[in-house]
């Protein structure tokens, strides 16, 4: 009997099996216990290094190192062309290699090898073999069906194939390269393209803008399907996805993978929509057949949690054997899979439980009396996501990248993101509704939002103390979101203060535009942390708007701020004075701070009506007023989540509880006592979930940094923002009747979805996520603070950030006279 310990040493439990590697085989217990190892077992370990296994241990065990570049890349794909069925294939196939990756020596990985690791820089270190293996997988896909009789004449089909080999060469081993360094690959092809096989292309293209027909054996340029944008009079903007040149052809790679049973990964810098594009494929995956699971790692994440979110999915089969349920398959999805905490021997540990469900289908029960029996999982694929590594930012183990088709994601073009955008505001702005001047005007904003956050991007880098001066594609879609929630008589006719004369020099364009720079402002400027960044960012705002909408129109539509709004309508009583009508919320113009305040101290007393035993005594300001009129509109958005970044002090909690009775919304709060753990945590999130989906309720959880009193608490946190789901919250007969009961809504909302238990759930998870306000209220004083930031991305890249400055001389003047 063979036992084999694969993974990674470190010293502690590879010094304790010392006495069993001796020639007594014996091991000895820390109860004090020696079980003698029987003479037919032997040990054997699978390591990628030893650097962490000292010299006792090395000299007890018989060492075969496999080198790398012994057998390199050669053997494996000779292998792969000598199992293939075809003849003639197999003679094209080595004449192609020879040509294009040349011969293969211990001091000389061939011409192209050479090329890519010499002349570009990869976004992450991989291995030739690795490479070699992900070509053969596509070559694999791409080729299969394709035969000469059916393909014209035997020149073409040569020609064809040639082709396929360097759409693929690009798509494996020049996969992990940046724009620039593609365009090196590209000219590197072109000079030894002796047959006319790569696409003509534009000047500033390369051939990875090009695919191969199957049908016609032609290069096609890439282009993303059409949009076709959701009906019904509001978008859901949480839940578009709006398909740009770099997901269609990442889908398309990641299609082909998937359809041999294979998995993916997707590299990309902050932004670059690895996410999304993973779940635009997810979503056109039959549900009949294959249903899908995203799971959200982060620095928290242990290998139980791991292995927990796997298995709460899956059904008993038989014996030991698991699945998903109803016989049908799973694509599971692991979300920033980098991120989970190398430790002290350099290792990942949540990395190699994937690594072992991957390569062998399963891993170990985790109960009492079954311990050590695999437990094997049937029927299951994986995607995953990651962040470049460096920068702070982890890499995964290079035992768990050979099992997946990797490909680095390039940020989007100028051209991408003025589409996804431009296609959205015409939906909304329509000739119908607007006359010539504010269209004129809307066909500028995307460019004026691209040219702004492009000139942050550059100016504002990020520091060790500015850590979150990150703007990504997050920023432009929550700008855009602001605009689009926006009513159109907001716009048109300036809402409840137009009407009673209080806008000074309202028009359609002027409101536009200044709605546009007050949404500007609350996504770029709310989160720099000093006046001098905010002046740096209002010159920027201020030169980019005059030079695109013109230097009368800016000035007249931003000569002073706006602040939008959106409780300045009255709750309807009759003469008894009972409550008839809610007052409708509307997102309009607030006209000037000082009429703004007036409404805000009348739900004040209102508040403190409410609460007499704990009135709060607040004196509005124009920080604080400001600040609350932010927190408001968090609320008030679907999804709208918040990080409050200030001192003690600086009235994050008192605002929020005010914002949030200002918005009709439920604020609960953590009550922490000696006995408070992770279960309870777990009890009022469930409790949470029940009112923001089961009664469909808007609800505001206030999380305060003092009420951290286990790390684990932010990885749940951290999981709600991203995914919305926390594994194991609620049984699932538990889920199946708050499910059934929302099936009425279900179907008004989602008429084109088919009533089944998968989309029940999503409609339920989404419902919490639209209700489910989540305010977590920091301290930059704390030395924990970008650590956190660090540990846990999605407490910084999910909420909007709101940093609140210190108190002005007039806000302590007024306090004082309050």
């Amino acid at each position: 009997t063979w036992i084999i310990a694969d993974g990674p040493v470190d010293a502690i439990w590879i010094e304790d099996l010392n006495t069993v590697l001796d020639d007594n085989k014996i091991l000895t217990l820390a109860n004090g216990d020696r079980i003698p190892m029987t003479d037919n077992v032997k040990m054997m370990f699978e390591v990628e290094t030893l650097v962490n296994a000292s010299p006792a241990t090395v000299s007890r065990a018989g060492i075969i190192y496999v080198s790398d570049t012994d057998l390199d890349w050669a053997p494996v794909i000779e292998s792969w062309v000598r199992r293939r069925r075809d003849i003639s294939m197999q003679k094209m196939l080595r004449d192609l290699i020879k040509k294009w990756l040349g011969d293969c020596s211990p001091s000389d990985p061939g011409p192209c090898f050479s090329f890519i690791s010499r002349e570009t820089s990869e976004v992450m270190s991989d291995g030739r073999v690795s490479k070699i293996m992900r070509f053969s997988q596509l070559f694999q896909a791409l080729t299969d069906g394709l035969f000469p009789e059916k393909n014209g004449s035997l020149r073409d089909y040569e020609l064809m194939v040639e082709k396929i080999f360097l759409y693929c060469l690009c798509w494996s081993l020049g996969a992990l390269l940046e724009c620039d360094d593609r365009k090196k690959f590209d000219l590197w092809l072109r000079e030894k393209d002796t047959n006319a096989a790569m696409p003509v292309v534009e000047s500033s293209e390369t051939i990875y803008e090009y695919f191969v027909n199957s049908k016609t054996g032609k290069w096609v340029r890439w282009t993303p399907p059409n949009w076709d944008h959701p009906s019904g009079e509001t978008l859901n903007f949480s839940n578009l996805l709006v398909p740009t040149m770099d997901s269609t052809r990442a889908s398309y790679v990641i299609e082909q993978i998937h359809k041999q049973k294979l998995h993916a990964m997707i590299v990309g810098a902050e932004g670059t929509a690895k996410t999304s594009v993973q779940l635009m494929f997810m979503s056109k995956l039959c549900p009949s057949k294959m249903l899908t699971k995203r799971i959200n790692f982060s620095s928290a994440t242990t290998p139980a949690m791991a292995q927990y979110s796997i298995e709460a999915e899956l059904d008993k089969r038989g014996g030991k054997n698991y699945g998903p349920p109803n016989g049908k398959k799973m694509t599971i999805f692991f979300d920033d899979i980098s991120m989970p905490e190398v430790n002290k021997w350099g290792d990942q540990t949540t990395l190699e439980l994937v690594r072992l469900a991957i390569e062998s289908g399963g891993f170990y029960f985790l109960d009492k009396d079954k311990r050590g029996d695999f437990k094997t999982c049937e029927d299951l694929q994986y995607l995953a996501a990651m962040q470049h590594p460096g920068g702070g930012k982890n890499d995964v183990p290079n035992r768990l990248k050979r099992n997946f088709f990797i490909l680095n994601l390039v940020l989007p073009s100028i051209t991408s993101i003025n589409d996804i955008y431009g296609q959205m505001l015409k939906v909304k702005f329509t000739s119908d509704a607007f006359d010539n001047p504010t269209l004129e005007n809307v066909n500028k904003l995307t460019n004026a939002t691209i040219k702004l956050w492009k000139t942050l991007k550059s100016t504002m880098l990020p520091t060790p103390a500015k850590f979150h001066y990150v703007f990504n594609m997050r920023d432009l879609s929550r700008i855009f979101h602001g605009i689009l929630l926006t009513p159109n008589e907001s716009i048109i006719q300036g809402g409840i203060r137009q009407k009673q004369g209080l806008l000074k020099n309202f028009s359609p364009v002027n409101m536009l535009i200044g709605l546009w720079k007050h949404e500007c402002d609350r996504v770029f400027s709310d989160k720099l942390t000093s006046n001098e960044d905010k002046m740096t960012y209002e010159i920027a705002a201020k030169s980019i708007g005059v030079d695109i909408f013109g230097e009368d129109i800016y000035s007249t539509a931003c000569s002073e701020p706006k602040f939008m709004v959106s409780f300045l309508r009255d709750d309807v009583y009759d003469e008894d004075e009972i409550l008839v009508e809610v007052a409708p919320k509307i997102y309009e113009d607030g006209g000037s701070l000082d009429l703004i305040r007036e409404r805000a101290y009348m739900f004040l007393q209102k508040f403190d009506s409410h609460n007499v035993s704990k009135p709060m005594n607040l004196v509005l300001f124009e920080d604080a007023l400001k600040h609350l009129l932010r927190i408001v509109r968090l609320i008030e958005t679907p999804r709208g989540s918040g990080l409050l970044v200030g001192v003690g002090g600086s009235g994050k909690q008192s605002l929020t509880r005010l914002a949030a009775f200002i918005a009709r919304s439920r604020c609960f709060q953590i009550t922490l006592t000696k006995q408070y753990n992770i279960n309870s945590l777990m009890d009022d999130i469930r409790e949470l979930y029940r009112s923001a989906g089961h009664k469909r309720q808007s609800t505001t959880f206030l999380f305060t940094e003092s009420e951290i009193k286990d790390e684990v608490f932010l990885e749940i946190i951290n999981s709600i923002l991203s995914t919305g789901e926390v594994p194991g919250l609620f049984a699932k007969d538990e889920l199946l009747a708050m499910t059934t009961d929302l099936r009425m809504d279900f179907l008004r909302d989602r008429p084109d979805q088919e009533e089944t238990a998968e989309n029940l759930k999503q409609y339920f998870i989404d419902t919490v996520r639209d209700n489910l306000h989540i305010i977590v209220c920091m301290s930059p004083m704390s030395p924990k603070f970008s650590a956190r930031a660090r540990k846990f991305p999605g407490l910084f890249s999910s909420p909007t950030i709101d940093w609140f400055l210190g108190w002005p001389e007039d806000a302590l003047t007024s306090v004082s006279k309050g």
